[in-house]
């Protein structure tokens, strides 16, 4: 996923931000997902990013020699009248 859809970059977030922060940051921003390696010291930053609102899981593109997490908001449904 690197680079694709990318928005906004949050270093260091880990000793500033929880998980449950990032979620909230991306929906009142309006992306829809964002990708994380805590466990990687190179890759320090929270990806935050922005897709098709029909984006999923099985269209992410696997990382090059790194393991990252992605978290998708999906948008609740809207009933119409």
């Amino acid at each position: 996923m690197c680079g694709q859809g990318d928005r906004e970059q949050i270093h260091g977030w880990t000793g500033k931000h929880s998980i449950e922060d990032l979620k909230s940051l991306a929906e009142s921003k309006g992306y829809n997902a964002f990708a994380i390696s805590p466990k990687n010291e190179s890759y320090n930053f929270a990806a935050m990013k922005s897709f098709d609102p029909n984006f999923t899981e099985e269209q992410c593109k696997p990382p090059e020699g790194y393991a990252c997490d992605i978290f998708i908001y999906k948008m609740p449904k809207v009933e119409l009248w």
